[in-house]
């Protein structure tokens, strides 16, 4: 199987999105929506940073019900640790010296062939860049 070929522009286009975020966006409330398609299933959820990913499924993890708090603590501590990465690439000379990997959204649904949402109500997402066939601004909704 041949792995994806990494295409700089939609890459750029991507991943710009979540440094805007982590520099400015985040402290003026501003989220990108969208909608991206990767291997025949589309996704639509919002744009965050990947620091903001970290913290919010370190967050997630610790509003589990769990009869092993130490684990469920020991994994968001786990995510948590990864949060400041995130913000080294905005130390560097330009955005154009970066190679991201990974986009990252916050009430992320899949649909189905039918056009309902799975889940429901959103889901934090990871994935990889390389993986998108195609995307476009906003958020998909099916009524």
């Amino acid at each position: 199987m041949n792995e994806p070929v990494w295409d700089f522009r939609t890459a750029l286009a991507l991943t710009s999105w979540p440094s805007v975020t982590d520099g400015h966006a985040e402290a003026y409330g501003l989220e990108i929506n969208v909608t991206i398609t990767v291997g025949g299933t589309m996704i639509s959820g919002t744009v965050v940073s990947g620091h903001k990913y970290m913290q919010e499924i370190s967050k997630a993890f610790r509003n589990a019900n769990t009869d092993s708090p130490e684990i469920i603590e020991t994994l968001a501590e786990s995510f948590e640790a990864w949060a400041p990465v995130y913000h080294e690439p905005l130390k560097g000379p330009s955005i154009f010296a970066l190679k991201p990997n990974y986009i990252h959204l916050r009430r992320a649904r899949a649909f189905d062939g039918s056009g309902n949402p799975v889940p429901q109500n959103g889901m934090l997402w990871r994935g990889k860049i390389a993986a998108v066939d195609g995307f476009s601004m906003g958020e998909f909704k099916c009524n």
